[in-house]
């Protein structure tokens, strides 16, 4: 019981129920009308969590980021000098949110590329941190919907 629901005695307010007919019929008109408000809201929500995971689903990511184009991705994804061992050129466009989901969830490979290489990008785009190109496509993938 809350504490604005007492009275000054301590003891717990009487709760008034309706008691005629057309006092019932007002309760029940009110509780009507905020199920019809409730039933807008959410068809009104509906169309912009679905427009947000459509677009989430549009989004790229560039391995390396722009700054650090002229490095290589070595297999734990750490960025390196170009032809250091174990590692790969980066792609020569942004992957997109979908192989990456992909990659991610069930260890695929990117559309033209070896599972090594994918592999390396992969652990890339693990470690973005805020602030990097990328990061808030990134942390949108990872975002439970």
């Amino acid at each position: 019981m809350r504490i604005e629901d007492e009275q000054a005695d301590g003891a717990p307010a009487e709760v008034s129920l309706p008691e005629t007919a057309e006092e019932h019929g007002h309760s029940r008109r009110n509780l009507l009308r905020l199920g019809a408000l409730g039933g807008v809201a959410v068809v009104t929500v509906r169309p912009g969590m679905a427009q947000a995971a459509a677009s989430t689903l549009k989004c790229t990511i560039p391995v390396p980021d722009p700054a650090r184009s002229t490095k290589w991705v070595k297999s734990d994804g750490t960025l390196v000098s170009k032809n250091t061992a174990n590692s790969y050129p980066g792609p020569t466009s942004p992957l997109n949110a979908v192989d990456i989901q992909n990659a991610i969830n069930y260890n695929t490979s990117y559309p033209g590329y070896s599972a090594n290489a994918s592999s390396a990008y992969t652990a890339y785009i693990k470690k973005l941190t805020q602030g990097t190109a990328g990061f808030t496509c990134y942390a949108s993938i990872q975002t439970p919907r």
